[in-house]
């Protein structure tokens, strides 16, 4: 992969257990939007791990009608922004980082509903799920140690 955790993140604490927190390493990019998305509790992104797997099989086709009727069925569908068309894929859709869909692009990115001014951050879907399984794993070995 081409990307790593403390590629992004400055730091890590615990400062509940069973929770790890990565520190931003660079917040006058967009890289914090990652980081703030991968604070997320394990079982929130062992959920997006799976649904974003699921998507991954449904693009991995290449056939845009296969995709847009997931989306569409499966999914919250498309929204229109100033920069084209996106799909809701995963993550929180309040608070938190969004993982969106850029159909015309065929690529990802996270974007902040409180804070799309922020920017998006685009980022390979599997470095993502990369990302997400690192996170994950860290998660799990902070855990055991401390047990």
């Amino acid at each position: 992969m081409s990307i790593s955790i403390f590629d992004i993140a400055n730091g890590i604490s615990w400062p509940e257990r069973g929770q790890v927190y990565l520190q931003v390493r660079n917040r006058s990019d967009a890289s914090w939007i990652l980081v703030d998305y991968l604070n997320n509790s394990p079982s929130y992104l062992n959920q997006d791990q799976i649904i974003l797997n699921d998507f991954r099989k449904i693009i991995s086709t290449g056939d845009k009608v296969k995709i847009e009727i997931y989306i569409m069925e499966n999914l919250n569908g498309f929204s229109k922004y100033n920069d084209g068309i996106f799909a809701f894929i995963a993550g929180a859709n309040d608070k938190s980082p969004s993982i969106l869909y850029d159909y015309g692009k065929d690529s990802f990115c996270l974007i902040h509903p409180n804070l799309q001014s922020e920017g998006k951050y685009h980022i390979a879907l599997n470095d993502l799920l990369f990302l997400i399984n690192q996170k994950l794993v860290l998660n799990d070995t902070i855990h055991k140690l401390l047990s």
